[in-house]
This record gives C-alpha cells, sequence and structure tokens, in this order.
C-alpha cells in the first residue's frame, strides 16, 4: 500500500511539476487525502468547538498575557539536544544552522533560510524544527538550510526586524563563510512578512533571493476583508483581532500581500483550502503573474493552516516541491 501511495504522490509531483508553467496548480490530495490528515482536523475541530465556550475577554486576555510574556530566544532544549545544529550568536542577533551531511556540504551550495511562524508573537515551536530537520534532510548536503528567530512583532518593528535579519544574514555569510548569490527563503505563517520585508533590504544591497517560498502565509497586517471558511478548524476570530490590537501598537495597519512587486523574488505559494488567511497569497499570486513575474501557486485540497507541520503525507509533498524547485534552478 506504502508504495502504492509513493507511486500516486510522484504522479502528482511530476503533474505539478508540468503545470507551473500556468502558475496556478491545483494540488494534491484532493483524490487521496491521507486518513492521518481527517483525524487531525477531527480534533483540531472538537478543539474550536470547545474553546467556544471560553469568554471572549478570557480570550483576549490569554493572548495578551501569552503575547508579552519574556520568551528566551536563545535557550530553546529541543535544537540544543540536537548535535547537527548550531546556534550562532552575533551582534545582530542568532541564526541556527544545521549540517545533514558534513562530508558532501560545501560553501558554495545554496543556502536556504527558514523565517518560522507563531502569529506575530511566538519564537519557534518544535513542530516547526521538525519540519526545518525535514528539509534540510532531504537536501543531504546538497544545500544549507538554517533558521532565523524572529522576536515578537507586537514588541518589535516589522520594518526594524527585517533590517536586523537582513544585516544578520550579511554577517552569518561572512562568519560561515557563505555566498550571499545563491539564497532562498522559506517561510510560515506571519514568517512570511520579515521574509519578503528582508527579501527587499537585500535587493536594496544590490543583492536578489533566487526565490522565496511562502507556505500558509499570513500576510494581512490590516485583517480587513479577511473571508472566514467555513471549514477552516484553526481561526478563531476573537483571537486574531486581539493579535491586531498588539501588532498596531509597534506597526502600521498594511497588508503586504499589495505591496509593491517590482522587486520581489520568484514566489511559491503553499495554501489549503480550508486556511482563512490562503484569500491574501492568492490575491499577491494573482499580481505577480498580471505583470509577468515568476510564481507558482500549489493549492492542497481540504487542508488547514499550517498543515504541513503536522506528521502527514502531505507535508513531505510540500518539502519536494521545495526540494524540486531549488534543484532544477541550480
Amino acid at each position: 500500500m506504502s508504495k502504492k501511495l509513493d507511486n500516486a504522490r510522484l504522479w502528482r509531483l511530476g503533474l505539478a511539476a508540468a503545470a507551473t508553467g500556468i502558475g496556478y496548480v491545483y494540488h494534491a490530495m484532493s483524490q487521496e487525502r491521507s486518513l492521518k490528515s481527517k483525524v487531525i482536523q477531527g480534533g483540531l475541530r472538537v478543539k474550536k468547538e470547545a474553546d467556544r465556550f471560553m469568554p471572549t475577554d478570557k480570550k483576549i486576555q490569554a493572548t495578551e498575557a501569552y503575547a508579552n510574556r519574556p520568551k528566551n530566544h536563545e535557550d530553546l532544549f529541543f535544537i540544543t539536544r540536537d548535535d547537527k545544529a548550531q546556534i550562532l550568536r552575533g551582534k545582530n542577533g542568532v541564526l541556527i544552522d544545521l549540517e545533514t551531511n558534513l562530508l558532501s556540504s560545501t560553501t558554495a551550495n545554496p543556502w536556504i533560510i527558514y523565517f518560522h511562524g507563531g502569529s506575530g508573537i511566538d519564537t519557534l515551536q518544535e513542530k516547526e524544527w521538525r519540519f526545518v530537520q525535514k528539509l534540510a534532510k532531504s537536501f543531504d548536503g546538497q544545500a544549507n538550510v538554517s533558521a532565523v528567530l524572529i522576536k515578537s512583532f507586537a514588541n518589535q518593528s516589522i520594518i526594524d526586524e527585517a533590517r536586523r535579519i537582513s544585516n544578520l544574514i550579511h554577517e552569518m555569510a561572512k562568519q560561515l563563510g557563505r555566498s550571499l548569490e545563491d539564497v532562498y527563503f522559506v517561510s510560515s505563517d506571519t514568517g512570511a512578512i520579515p521574509a519578503l520585508l528582508t527579501a527587499d533590504f537585500l535587493v536594496q544591497d544590490k543583492l536578489k533571493i533566487k526565490r522565496v517560498f511562502l507556505l500558509s502565509p499570513w500576510l494581512n497586517g490590516t485583517f480587513d476583508d479577511v473571508t472566514v471558511n467555513p471549514k477552516d478548524v484553526v481561526y478563531d476570530a476573537t483571537r486574531v483581532n486581539a493579535i491586531k490590537t498588539l501588532w498596531r501598537q509597534k506597526n502600521p495597519a498594511l497588508n503586504y500581500a499589495k505591496m509593491p512587486t517590482e522587486e520581489l523574488p520568484a514566489i511559491d505559494f503553499v495554501n489549503g483550502t480550508d486556511d482563512s488567511f490562503a484569500c491574501d497569497g492568492h490575491w499577491l499570486h494573482k499580481r505577480l503573474r498580471a505583470h509577468n513575474q515568476q510564481s507558482n501557486y500549489y493549492q492542497f485540497e481540504f487542508m488547514h493552516h499550517q498543515f504541513y507541520l503536522d506528521q502527514i503525507p502531505e507535508s513531505q509533498e510540500v518539502i519536494d516541491i521545495i526540494h524540486q524547485q531549488i534543484i532544477a534552478a541550480e
């Protein structure tokens, strides 16, 4: 059975690769959705129903308390126990670097930098770290993979944070002896905003990110024009509005899906159809295509926000898309 599913997955990936010329790909598990994804969504649906009984003011207070709780971004226990990861500290912050194949990994390899999510208020979580590890392992020494630690948007200007990360990438490139001519960004959730802004800062430094992958991107800082999908098992309007209030203490209310596109690199979008935030990624993709800029949109049927962080077959498909696009570009 597993061989049959593997063959079906490879067939779909080939079909997706052939379809990228039109830029929009109805991808993945529309015909063979994994049973495990159904089980996970069932659990999320039960949790969402239970959350409906929590009073609104309690949700808002819990969100504010969580966002303002001091977090040590440099002491993540699940990273320190990984002997293949290095926590590199510089004057511009922290970068976590992975080595999966010391014999074949070289400084001339493409450099993939991961921007984590967390609704703009949280640091890198263990689920995301597992995804970064799987991503690094898929290249097996063909690419260098790193992750940056992003500070809370509730306490830090997003613009200032993108500028800091841009400086950190310059600093770490020099420290690690890596070229800035072959860099890719992979972002999840709210990591999409600093990833795009950091790419813009690097363009101003006469550098160009070769490709940016936006996975379940959360791009709308205004939170306007969001059409809540009735099948969305993750979206909670009360918490989203509380986060909006926290973000606006330090940041203007901007929709980054409507930012100027002229200097943007090639962008690949990965979204689930049940994700209420998918509309902004779809909007930015259509704008890029309208201006003849390179962009692909991979739509995963029935999938929720950040589905690829779960231990499901669809997660591996997302990694295969990233791997295929980067290797094909080299």
